[in-house]
């Protein structure tokens, strides 16, 4: 009798603990295909996104001018551009020889804050005293 109900207990704890793992197996189900539902609308939005900034490269380099820095009154210096674009190096040389801060050189290419320190050092032209030689 005794083992009777000892079965009949072991038997009730192993129904409940399937139950237990088909009802959490079910919710990580869920669960997933939330979590990739979310993904797909992510992934989506982003390349919606890239489309919009591919878009906006775009226009500005068949406008033919970009807005390069701010001069020293706070107003800002177009150059006209004819070329592919550039970026980095080529791009902080230019913008220092208008003028441009350390800070706007790390700022609009990418260099590292002694890259544009060195940078502005070689090709910023309002930085040079007279007596230096022209690089």
């Amino acid at each position: 009798m005794m083992e009777l109900a000892l079965i009949m207990l072991l038997g009730l704890v192993v129904g409940m603990l399937t139950v237990a793992f088909v009802l959490y197996w079910r919710g990580t189900r869920v669960m997933i295909a939330d979590l990739n539902s979310r993904l797909d609308e992510l992934a989506a939005e982003l390349a919606e996104q890239q489309r919009g900034v591919a878009g906006l490269g775009a226009a500005v380099l068949a406008n033919g001018t970009t807005a390069a820095a701010d001069d020293r009154h706070g107003r800002t210096v177009a150059t006209e551009t004819s070329e592919a674009p550039v970026f980095g190096y080529d791009m902080a040389a230019r913008l220092a020889a208008i003028g441009a801060s350390e800070t706007e050189l790390v700022k609009a290419c990418g260099v590292s804050a002694e890259e544009a320190a060195l940078v502005a050092r070689l090709h910023g032209g309002k930085h040079r005293n007279p007596g230096d030689p022209q690089p």
